[in-house]
């Protein structure tokens, strides 16, 4: 089972995308990481996909002095409940509102280039590492990070047009 503290980001790690743990749709991205409530057992994202979908705001208690009004959150495919978000707050949890958290234990993770690939068939897998390669891979890299970058920005361009002035999808 994962915890909180499997998820954490670091300013060093590779960019990991979130998954529902039942039908693996795509729920957000580290990109969008706010931190995690190891405590908890929940990270916060500031940003999910449309495959995030809200329920009927509830009552929840932190403790006996504060009450918050919450929506929980789904997933699009298979309705799973991922986890919540605060709607209204006290002014002490006013940090936690329209923050995404998600139980970890609903989340999957992968991290971008973490998988074991397999170069085409006759590719030399010794070959020595010369100036003109390793220019070659950096250039690659860099056209790789600028498409990542582009494809981020698209993405919260589409996720910010499909939500209203409360901060809630659009239907």
């Amino acid at each position: 089972m994962a915890d909180a503290d499997s998820f954490k980001k670091n300013e060093d790690d590779e960019p990991v995308v979130f998954s529902c743990v039942k039908c693996k749709l795509l729920v957000g991205d580290s990109l969008s990481w706010v931190g995690s409530e190891t405590n908890q057992s929940q990270i916060l994202l500031s940003r999910v996909t449309d495959n995030v979908l809200t329920g009927e705001e509830t009552v929840y208690e932190p403790t006996k002095k504060a009450h918050c009004l919450t929506k929980p959150l789904f997933c699009r495919g298979c309705k799973s409940e991922l986890g919540m978000t605060y709607i209204s707050t006290p002014k002490s949890l006013d940090y936690k509102r329209f923050i995404f958290f998600f139980n970890v234990e609903k989340l999957d993770s992968y991290v971008l280039g973490s998988a074991n690939q397999v170069g085409a068939k006759g590719y030399p897998n010794k070959e020595p590492v010369t100036m003109e390669y390793r220019n070659d891979v950096e250039q690659q890299l860099i056209q790789m990070k600028t498409l990542m970058v582009s494809m981020a920005q698209k993405l919260e361009y589409m996720e910010t047009s499909a939500l209203d002035d409360t901060g809630s999808l659009l239907k």
